[in-house]
């Protein structure tokens, strides 16, 4: 995903609700009341295992990030917060 592909992804849908699914024994699910919050939480809360598969819940259906596609949206929105 492209910087300018993972703005946008923000910019329409960075307000949808969205679950991230950790893949670890130990955690669950997490429900985020936004994508921005979720993406947030994950570039302050980076541990050393694998990234979560995030579903980002939109009225036209689920959308589900991963791998360098989250990286991308996760340097996205922390590039965002730092302009703001």
């Amino acid at each position: 995903m492209t910087t300018d592909v993972a703005f946008d992804v923000l910019k329409n849908h960075g307000r949808s609700e969205c679950t991230a699914q950790f893949w670890m024994s130990d955690t669950p699910a997490r429900q985020f009341t936004s994508l921005r919050e979720c993406l947030l939480f994950l570039a302050e809360n980076r541990r050393d295992e694998p990234l979560p598969d995030v579903h980002v819940h939109t009225a036209e259906g689920d959308i589900a990030i991963n791998g360098p596609d989250l990286e991308a949206l996760i340097r996205a929105a922390s590039a965002a917060r730092a302009a703001s």
